[in-house]
């Protein structure tokens, strides 16, 4: 399966009808059983599923997705590409069209900037987590609030631990 592929069946219970989808520790139990035979650790059907679930509404806006990521690192708590996954979706969620409450924009920062640095320190060899971690901090709500100094100098603090560990890390440079 390529690009994230869900087989739809297991999509449905999410997106059928057209509502803001609530995210429950039953529909995840439901998931995984309709998915078992994907051949993905549930943590990676998880990271999967929350992948094609990111542009959707949910009824509590980021907090479902990130419900989603947090099941997938409870499944496996060394899945880098969960984490690193959790963190590109959180940066997609702190636009304020989607995350519209500054309260709950920095709640989400403060949760992918936990995550990221906890893998970062499992697995400090990765230059795409420093990389995603830059990321997150360049797209800091706090950046555009009299921070942007300190966050900006973080973020390229970041961006250069990826290129010295990938030097050819072409979104780095």
């Amino acid at each position: 399966m390529d690009n994230h592929a869900l087989p739809a069946d297991a999509l449905e219970q999410f997106l059928g009808d057209g509502d803001p989808i609530t995210i429950t520790d039953v529909c995840l139990d439901e998931f995984l059983g309709q998915t078992t035979d994907l051949g993905l650790s549930p943590a990676e059907r998880l990271r999967w599923l929350a992948i094609n679930l990111e542009n959707e509404e949910f009824v509590d806006g980021s907090q479902g997705l990130m419900r989603i990521y947090e099941c997938a690192l409870e499944a496996d708590p060394d899945s880098s590409d969960c984490y690193q996954s959790l963190v590109i979706s959180a940066v997609f969620w702190l636009d304020e069209f989607f995350t519209p409450n500054r309260g709950d924009r920095l709640a989400l920062a403060e949760f992918a900037e936990n995550s990221i640095k906890k893998i970062i320190a499992k697995t400090p060899s990765s230059a795409e987590l420093n990389y995603t971690y830059g990321s997150l901090l360049y797209e800091h709500p706090l950046r555009n609030e009299g921070q942007s100094n300190e966050l900006t100098e973080r973020a390229l603090k970041q961006f250069e631990a990826a290129l010295t560990k990938s030097p050819n890390m072409p979104m780095a440079m």
